[in-house]
């Protein structure tokens, strides 16, 4: 009996498993971890009691799995953050106190390139030149905080893999 369990969180929004939760399922299979891949658009909290430190997952299909806070290691995954069901999933376990890799506020935090960035200039971390854009009359301002050149990568707050992403070669372009 493995003195651990393994819950990734994990929003699955095709017919292909994510990747990397099916890399920890095989690495855990292999070693005897117990691991489960909860598909958050799926599932919900069907027992949550702390006294016993048991919480137990449902989803759709009828399956029902129990954990043992005390020995649960949750990985989270971007997809949990995109709907209010994956949120609640990942605070439970946080809450009950499960073993977290990402928790709530390090993944909110990865999920928004402000925040991301000005925790980087507050600690120190070298990152590119770097303004930010609320509107049309910021333009010219940020323009020059960033060295008043062109061409310039635009990005939107959030998004990753370059989705939301724009190289851009002219003000007209920016604008």
């Amino acid at each position: 009996m493995s003195n651990i369990q393994i819950a990734v969180l994990t929003k699955v929004s095709s017919k292909e498993k994510e990747i990397v939760a099916n890399q920890i399922k095989e690495y855990a299979d292999k070693n005897k971890i117990p691991c489960h891949i909860i598909n958050t658009r799926r599932a919900w909290i069907s027992t949550n009691d702390v006294e016993r430190g048991l919480i137990s997952v449902s989803d759709k299909e009828g399956n029902k799995v129990d954990f043992e806070i005390p020995k649960t290691v949750v990985f989270v995954r971007a997809g949990v953050l995109d709907d209010e069901v994956g949120l609640a999933l990942l605070s439970t376990f946080e809450k009950a106190g499960a073993f977290m890799i990402n928790n709530r506020d390090g993944m909110l935090t990865c999920d928004n390139k402000l925040t991301s960035a000005l925790l980087f200039e507050k600690f120190g971390i070298p990152t590119p030149r770097t303004a930010y854009v609320s509107n049309e009359k910021n333009l010219k301002t940020a323009l020059d905080k960033i060295g008043g050149k062109f061409p310039v990568i635009l990005k939107t707050l959030t998004g990753t893999q370059g989705v939301g992403v724009i190289k851009v070669n002219d003000y007209e372009g920016l604008v």
